[in-house]
């Protein structure tokens, strides 16, 4: 020990290091678990994959006709897109907000509707020239406030 240290002092540093060790423990634990997982699905969609591609081989050596192969084609194509579509099931959408912020009776007057914002009243304004939907020109006057 050195000066000024008590054995207090040198308990509590060395159970906060322990408890930090044993953090990055847990951390690595978890990051090794989820990649060792995503390594499984990558493989397993590598089986699939080459499962597929042996049964399109096998039967573009059976087909008789140019038509007959493109379909097989197609459809060993389609199986491989539909073998791997994966819906994310466990989306939680959030609660709805009940804040001010969502409730447009609680808001104050849009700043783009008042009077002072309008194009009359006016000082600070620029005309934006501005391509419509409908491939169109058009303008769009903007106000600064």
């Amino acid at each position: 020990m050195q000066y000024g240290e008590t054995e207090e002092s040198f308990d509590v540093v060395s159970e906060r290091h322990r408890r930090q060790t044993d953090q990055k423990a847990e951390e690595n634990r978890v990051a090794t678990e989820s990649s060792l997982s995503r390594q499984r699905a990558t493989r397993r969609k590598g089986e699939i994959r080459r499962d597929i591609r042996r049964q399109e081989r096998a039967q573009l050596g059976a087909a008789t006709s140019a038509s007959e192969r493109r379909e097989i084609k197609e459809a060993a194509d389609k199986l491989i897109q539909d073998a791997f579509f994966d819906l994310d099931t466990g989306y939680e959408p959030r609660e709805n907000k009940t804040d001010a912020e969502s409730d447009i009776e609680q808001r104050g007057t849009d700043q783009f509707v008042a009077p002072e914002s309008t194009r009359e009243n006016a000082q600070n304004s620029i005309v934006l020239d501005v391509v419509l939907p409908d491939n169109t020109a058009g303008t769009l006057n903007v106000v600064i406030l």
